[in-house]
């Protein structure tokens, strides 16, 4: 399937839930379909991005320990990410109204619990006088309370900082899209549950999401409502 995606012979690929623990039994530098993806692509950049009914997040790095996050942060890496974040999702909405989130506490209150921040804020600022709608760092602890009417698409820095609202929020009709590859990939925004296994319980709710979203991103912007989701 990824040699003919690479090859042009397929347009998009939906996947479902893998066990990267089974998988790294026989292919120990899996880290997941994201990297997999991009790697058989030989794409540099690719976003982790997720859709719902309450909001969309984008992230700017993907399955990395906490630790590591910090040190990619460069004025260059956030640009570069961001471009990808800002283009594809024009693809979707019209005139995206763009929400970054600090990561540090109360967004590093004036660099009182960090520096990461004023990076973030030199790059919204040169993407404002581009004409790009988009505003931050905010603060994530209190964002979630009171902004998410304001904006189509949010971004964090971090896997779980965005992440753990999402799924919160948006239980188990989520889905997941790759932006930044030539080629629409989707997925459920879950993972295996083993521990319900043949037990007749799972939802394929995120599964059908992902299809629908697929679907529609197929068939252009201009066959849907506002919103892709």
């Amino acid at each position: 399937t990824a040699n003919d995606l690479a090859g042009g012979l397929l347009d998009a690929v939906v996947t479902g839930p893998v066990s990267k623990k089974h998988i790294r039994i026989t292919a120990e530098n899996f880290i997941g379909h994201t990297e997999f993806f991009a790697e058989k692509i030989n794409v540099k950049d690719v976003v982790m991005s997720f859709w719902g009914p309450v909001f969309n997040l984008s992230l700017l790095t993907t399955h990395l320990p906490l630790a590591s996050v910090s040190s990619l942060l460069t004025r260059d890496f956030i640009m570069r990410k961001l471009r990808i974040i800002i283009s594809e999702t024009n693809k979707f909405i019209e005139t995206p109204r763009f929400a970054f989130l600090g990561i540090n506490p109360h967004a590093g209150e004036e660099s009182a619990f960090g520096e990461e921040e004023v990076t973030i804020r030199n790059v919204v600022e040169e993407l404002q006088n581009e004409g790009i709608n988009i505003e931050g760092p905010f603060s994530a602890d209190s964002f979630f309370c009171r902004n998410l009417n304001k904006y189509d698409m949010i971004i964090s820095a971090a896997h779980d900082q965005g992440l753990i609202p999402f799924k919160l929020l948006s239980e188990d009709k989520g889905v997941n899209v790759t932006l930044g590859l030539p080629f629409y990939r989707a997925s459920v925004d879950h993972g295996t549950a083993f521990d319900i296994a043949g037990k007749g319980i799972a939802k394929d709710t995120s599964a059908a999401k992902a299809i629908n979203f697929v679907e529609k991103a197929l068939t252009g912007r201009d066959s849907i409502d506002a919103q892709i989701y």
